[in-house]
């Protein structure tokens, strides 16, 4: 992808979701071509004794995994920024992270290792709140790099929002707080995703939409699950019938959505220095493998 990107090839032939994953990075890459659009999950065995056992157990295991959600887990865990990605806003995002983010990256990396964050994640929200801009201002009057409205830069000790540092430092310590709030049996990443989503919408509005979620005999613990439930948050029918009323809930969900964009793309971003190995001579690979194939969509 980076020679076709660079002229330096005509053409590439990728698996679909691995372009999925890169688009990220080359932006301006389409697929001229699907040459096939069945996904299928294979699981390469050597053919050794023993193997038709090891091949029925890991049938079994795939059938548990997607009867249980295990599945549906793992797929949006590690490929669920792709599915709302926009090619216009990643490439506004990669040109900003060449031109501005240099500036910042030395800071946010310090602050992030004073709180114990990754200065990637810091970096993603602080580009979704202000774009990097220090004197950013938001239609609802909320200023500075994190957007912190005056009421919580009080709470956090910060005495002047459009500080860079103080906006950071308030931002950092604000979604840790929120993080150590939500319920002990919250796991990560969905921890993480829950606590972004608080920090646009509130933690009371946050509660609500996972007690919709409870209502709707869905997990509450889990991201994927409350996302589907924070637009009712602003539907007439149902938001008079939660604790704190009315919330922008689809707003909530763009919010973490595209950090998790951004973040998932600053993440990549050292793939491409990364030395290619050769490819594999398919001869060999036929020969020393049988292939399991599982027809489940990942």
């Amino acid at each position: 992808m980076q020679l076709v990107s660079e002229q330096k090839a005509d053409l590439a032939i990728i698996d679909s979701v691995e372009f999925r994953m890169q688009q990220q990075l080359y932006p301006r890459l389409v697929a001229a071509l699907e040459l096939d659009r069945d996904e299928v999950m294979a699981w390469y065995l050597h053919p050794g004794e023993g193997a038709q056992d090891l091949q029925a157990d890991l049938n079994t295991f795939l059938q548990e995994a997607e009867t249980s959600g295990l599945l549906q887990r793992l797929k949006d865990r590690h490929f669920g920024t792709l599915e709302f990605a926009s090619r216009l806003g990643t490439f506004t995002f990669q040109r900003k992270m060449r031109s501005d983010l240099p500036q910042w990256q030395p800071l946010m990396e310090e602050v992030a290792a004073e709180y114990q964050l990754d200065w990637r994640l810091l970096a993603a929200m602080a580009y979704q709140e202000s774009h990097w801009d220090p004197e950013a201002r938001s239609p609802t009057g909320v200023r500075g790099m994190m957007m912190l409205t005056q009421v919580t830069a009080n709470e956090l000790g910060v005495t002047d929002i459009l500080d860079p540092r103080q906006s950071l430092r308030g931002g950092a310590r604000f979604l840790k707080d929120l993080q150590r709030r939500l319920p002990p049996d919250i796991e990560e990443p969905h921890r993480l995703w829950m606590a972004l989503a608080a920090y646009n919408i509130g933690m009371g509005h946050l509660e609500d939409a996972r007690i919709l979620t409870e209502r709707n005999r869905m997990d509450p613990h889990l991201w994927q699950d409350v996302r589907s439930r924070l637009p009712e948050l602003q539907n007439p029918d149902i938001y008079p019938t939660t604790r704190f009323g009315f919330a922008r809930g689809q707003e909530a969900v763009t919010y973490v959505d595209n950090i998790r964009q951004y973040y998932s793309i600053l993440q990549l971003q050292s793939v491409p220095s990364l030395k290619m190995q050769p490819p594999v001579d398919p001869e060999v690979l036929a020969a020393d493998t049988i292939n399991l194939q599982v027809p489940l969509a990942l």
